[in-house]
């Protein structure tokens, strides 16, 4: 941390959301958690937790210095995390945490225009590690969803960008 600048002691405020995150983990175990490891490193995490209509109001507003939140696509395409990841100007995730980058707007502005699926693949690739060695973010986890099924039920698709996520009407039973 010395060779980067950052000096033992420093202080990061940060904003957690009550209740239960993605994959059934309490926000306030995981910000706990994160607070310990980085008092072994020497920097103090501050967290103030609120509830997750209060916490958007203020991360909306560009007013939080760092927040504990959770994202999710809302369509089936690579678009619908590289626009509010990457493009300040759609005014989403890039531009509440005020990280203005003209190659990283330029990179996903590309990457949605591009046509042929095999280079679309490795545009969307190189920005996402652009975004990880550039961007204001720090990705913690993926939650993943166990289900378990008889053999006699047939029809079961998972969809984890619909909502609801499992479509019943598909379901049989044997």
């Amino acid at each position: 941390l010395a060779k980067a600048g950052v000096a033992e002691g420093t202080e990061i405020d940060a904003m957690v959301p009550v209740g239960t995150g993605p994959g059934g983990i309490e926000w306030s175990t995981l910000a706990a958690k994160i607070q310990n490891d980085l008092a072994q490193v020497g920097l103090v995490l501050n967290l103030q937790q609120l509830q997750s209509s209060e916490l958007l109001n203020v991360y909306r507003a560009q007013e939080g210095k760092a927040v504990f939140m959770s994202w999710g696509p809302d369509f089936p395409d690579p678009d619908g995390n590289a626009t509010p990841f990457t493009n300040y100007e759609a005014r989403s995730l890039a531009w509440r945490n005020e990280w203005d980058d003209a190659k990283a707007i330029e990179m996903s502005k590309a990457a949605a225009a591009e046509q042929d699926p095999t280079k679309r693949i490795e545009l969307y690739k190189e920005l996402t590690e652009y975004v990880q060695h550039n961007g204001p973010y720090v990705l913690l986890y993926q939650p993943t969803t166990t289900f378990g099924l008889r053999s006699n039920v047939h029809g079961f698709v998972y969809d984890p960008v619909d909502t609801p996520s499992i479509t019943f009407a598909l379901i049989t039973k044997e």
